[in-house]
């Protein structure tokens, strides 16, 4: 339901997919297939024939597989699905280049939102010559086919034309544009539920449709995702997965009631384990994972926000745990901080006042005449010991003060105050 995109919408997608091959309206290839598909009843499946050849051939020694693309088209075919398979020429030469070449995409841009451009697609079509080079679905049988070995790729497009599910475009043209407008008419046409086979995501096209919100939401509906691989115990066996559209859109969505939203969260490594292992999830991993939903439930307004009662109790009792660890902590700390400044007073008090040792060796200085005798330097008491340690067979060694010499004036004199 929340996926599904208004008539408007639908409309308005359909016109500029339309746009995407025949934006100057002068596309007469692109024409003449839009009248042949007005002949046909609307399709189940379309499959994406190159997207489909070339799944997991993206290895050294990768090429186009003939094979993949006929074990989806008989896949379809014995459900009774009306199949339809888009194939560029290329793909059909007898001497084709099956090899994966890297080749620069050619640049279009954004189709035009002119008024003129947006009248019915379908207008004028069956004013078309039918005496065109482009004949649909595709040229024949050629002779080459016909007398290919059974197996051959040249054996395999003989057999899809026979059966009636395949389509040539023209050379110049991408193959993209006949698939998804095919896909987009079917739908127009009554056929809510038809799916494209692919693995294309389609981001160039979207940006040339000005990134429409609707378009996103109908790939999420109607795209049906493809793992081709041999098996391991048959190599020359293939297996095949189809990863269609779940029952339900992975978008965060508000409830019906309105009283509470639905996040999807996937079901994959943390990101702390992506880190540590520097391993990170893929983007395949991500679209097949198992997603499970985080629902917040809203409050309301000037209501206090509640939770279940077990975890309310646990809350708390976790709050009155760590309230009294804290209190115990702080009393710990309290004597030992009273200690310290105790002793820091005690020290600074000591280095102020002169001890009574000294007063008594400046009161007995001889005078100018007499010798001075030696005496040996004052001695200070030492300081008090600190704190019993926790082991007391080991006592810290006791701090002393260095010695400063006696007083040149008499204690009693009062200090001269300071000037500023």
């Amino acid at each position: 339901q929340g996926l599904r995109i208004s008539r408007a919408e639908e409309e308005e997608l359909f016109s500029s997919t339309s746009k995407l091959a025949n934006d100057s309206g002068c596309n007469k290839g692109f024409r003449l297939y839009q009248k042949w598909l007005l002949q046909q009843e609307p399709f189940d499946v379309i499959i994406d024939g190159a997207n489909v050849g070339f799944n997991n051939q993206n290895h050294e020694g990768g090429h186009f597989q003939y094979p993949q693309i006929d074990i989806v088209v008989q896949h379809f075919l014995s459900l009774s699905q009306r199949v339809l398979l888009v194939l560029h020429p290329k793909w059909l030469k007898e001497d084709a280049n099956l090899s994966i070449v890297r080749r620069k995409r050619r640049k279009f841009d954004p189709v035009s939102k002119s008024k003129d451009t947006d009248a019915d697609p379908m207008q004028g079509i069956e004013e078309e010559d039918d005496d065109a080079d482009i004949v649909y679905p595709h040229d024949g049988i050629t002779d080459s086919e016909r007398t290919a070995a059974a197996g051959t790729p040249l054996a395999l497009i003989r057999e899809w034309k026979e059966l009636g599910v395949l389509v040539c475009v023209p050379f110049q043209d991408c193959d993209d544009w006949y698939w998804l407008y095919a896909a987009l008419d079917s739908f127009r046409r009554g056929n809510e539920h038809v799916q494209v086979i692919s693995n294309d995501h389609m981001r160039d096209h979207h940006w040339r449709m000005d990134s429409q919100k609707a378009f996103v939401q109908w790939q999420d509906r109607h795209m049906t995702r493809i793992c081709i691989q041999a098996e391991e115990d048959k190599p020359d066996e293939l297996a095949m997965q189809l990863y269609p559209p779940r029952p339900f859109s992975l978008r965060s969505q508000l409830s019906k009631d309105g009283q509470a939203w639905h996040f999807p969260i996937p079901a994959v490594r943390s990101r702390a384990e992506q880190l540590s292992s520097g391993r990170p999830v893929a983007a395949k991993e991500l679209e097949t994972a198992e997603h499970r939903w985080l629902v917040a439930y809203l409050a309301a307004p000037g209501a206090r926000p509640t939770c279940g009662e077990g975890q309310h109790q646990s809350l708390q009792q976790e709050n009155v745990l760590g309230q009294q660890q804290r209190q115990e902590e702080a009393g710990q700390q309290q004597p030992q901080q009273q200690q310290q400044q105790q002793e820091q007073a005690h020290y600074q008090q000591e280095q102020q006042q002169p001890s009574s040792s000294s007063q008594g060796c400046a009161q007995a200085q001889p005078s100018a005449g007499e010798s001075r005798p030696a005496q040996p330097p004052p001695q200070r008491e030492p300081h008090p010991p600190p704190p019993p340690q926790p082991h007391p067979a080991q006592p810290q060694p006791e701090l002393r003060p260095e010695p400063h010499p006696a007083p040149q004036q008499p204690a009693q004199q009062p200090a001269q105050p300071l000037v500023a």
